[in-house]
């Protein structure tokens, strides 16, 4: 489980796919379950976690 838990994560910080997308692509079809266990592994849902992830990267200054 946190393998997939850590491929999730990692696709959550390098992709733009959707939660359900990464679910699956880490082989968990139960999109539900999936939010639930990156949510007590990680402490915020897929969804919280992308969110604060963003906000804390600021982009180049040009």
């Amino acid at each position: 489980m946190n393998i997939r838990l850590s491929m999730a994560k990692k696709e959550l910080l390098e992709t733009d796919l959707t939660v359900k997308e990464v679910a699956e692509s880490v082989g968990m079809e139960n999109v539900a379950y999936f939010i639930k266990k990156f949510g007590e592994y990680y402490g915020d849902s897929p969804l919280q976690f992308r969110r604060k992830i963003s906000n804390k990267i600021v982009p180049p200054k040009s």
